[in-house]
């Protein structure tokens, strides 16, 4: 029905084998969703049923897998490579028979993929300069030459480290900020020079980034806060909104009381 080739999902010829192969991956991913178990109880009951490795591809044998956060690695990447509206369409052909009303769509508000996230300044930026980085690379490859060097391995190893920290301080959330904002003006000078070899919707993602510099930028240096401010780079209509309570007045006589 669905197959690991929608997915685009192989191995590579470098690195080390992965223990599951392909269509092993999206099996697992069944199975997650077939024995509603969490990930650490899935990989529980995946060493001890040799049906359920047959099933994903693999054979254990009397070795048993101990990370269990590998099922997290194989969830982030088959949703990376997923298309939801091909998937959609595939799942509807098959079960089509089936659907006793097929003008009616039924989506759980919690589960629905909407690619948004707690908006920080840190992350914000941070999705700017990955997105950046991945369209230079891109084009560094599509003209054969050396990549621009930004030290981008330096600061996606901060960006880890700082994001796992469970207090964060100012001094290292502004040097990320400033490193990040250096670095999209510089993926961004680069991409500007070689825009006629992306393509439409990479320019009007590009000049979203470019509002979210100069927002982050005046905010940053110039201590402006601005005003409809972006909050997510894969949905720039959405704005943020004022959390907390609302001071009314109410006169009662000659008394002023707040609620």
């Amino acid at each position: 029905m669905v197959s690991s080739v929608k997915f685009c999902v192989k191995e590579h010829e470098k690195g080390r084998d992965f223990k599951f192969p392909p269509q092993g991956r999206l099996a697992l991913m069944f199975l997650k969703n077939y024995s509603s178990l969490s990930d650490e109880k899935l990989i529980e009951h995946l060493n001890g049923n040799i049906e359920w490795q047959f099933f994903c591809g693999i054979y254990l044998g009397f070795e048993r897998i101990d990370n269990f956060k590998i099922v997290s690695q194989i969830r982030c990447e088959l949703a990376a490579k997923l298309d939801i509206e091909e998937g959609q369409k595939i799942l509807y052909d098959y079960w089509k028979p089936y659907i006793k009303k097929p003008d009616k769509v039924s989506i759980d508000a919690t589960c629905y993929e909407s690619e948004m996230r707690y908006p920080t300044g840190v992350k914000l930026l941070w999705e700017c300069v990955e997105w950046s980085h991945k369209r230079m690379i891109k084009v560094c490859r599509f003209l054969s030459t050396p990549r621009l060097r930004t030290k981008y391995l330096k600061w996606a190893k901060r960006n880890v480290n700082f994001s796992k920290m469970r207090r964060k301080n100012n001094t290292q959330r502004d040097a990320l900020r400033r490193s990040s904002l250096l670095l999209i003006k510089k993926l961004l000078d680069f991409l500007e020079q070689h825009e006629h070899l992306l393509n439409s919707s990479e320019i009007k993602r590009m000049e979203t980034i470019k509002r979210i510099y100069l927002q982050q930028y005046d905010w940053f240096h110039k201590e402006i806060k601005p005003e409809d401010r972006i909050v997510s780079l894969h949905k720039d209509y959405v704005r943020p909104i004022v959390r907390g309570k609302e001071t009314k007045k109410v006169e009662f006589g000659s008394k002023v009381n707040k609620i």
